[in-house]
């Protein structure tokens, strides 16, 4: 009998730290547009990076896309795959990096929509 409650008690326990170790887990997604300088809709590779790959797809031929991942939010970018020429955003802290191919995203933010980003 001791055995069994000693069972539920450890499967409680169990339970409890999973829970709330799911509910700490990081995650991060990105929506948005892209269009070319003239605002036609553009398909291109997209992918979410943190120190490894977090999600990768294709936008649509609208240039609507929607990515997201388990990450932590302290450094993340959004590759483009062309060169970005401007963007505007929901967020504060959103810089084109060096390359221009990408766009850093702000620290801390696991949400980030972007209303347009134009691409050469």
């Amino acid at each position: 009998m001791k055995t069994k409650q000693f069972f539920y008690c450890l499967s409680f326990s169990l339970c409890l730290v999973s829970c709330s170790d799911y509910i700490d887990n990081a995650r991060i997604y990105t929506e948005g547009k892209i269009t070319n300088q003239n605002g036609e809709g553009v398909s291109t590779p997209l992918q979410i990076t943190n120190s490894f790959l977090v999600s990768e797809g294709i936008s649509k031929s609208d240039g609507s896309f929607g990515l997201g991942g388990p990450a932590t939010v302290d450094s993340a970018n959004l590759y483009v795959g062309r060169k970005i020429l401007s963007f505007s955003t929901n967020a504060t802290g959103c810089r084109i990096n060096y390359d221009s191919l990408s766009i850093k995203l702000s620290s801390g933010q696991g949400y980030t929509k972007f209303d347009n980003i134009t691409v050469e």
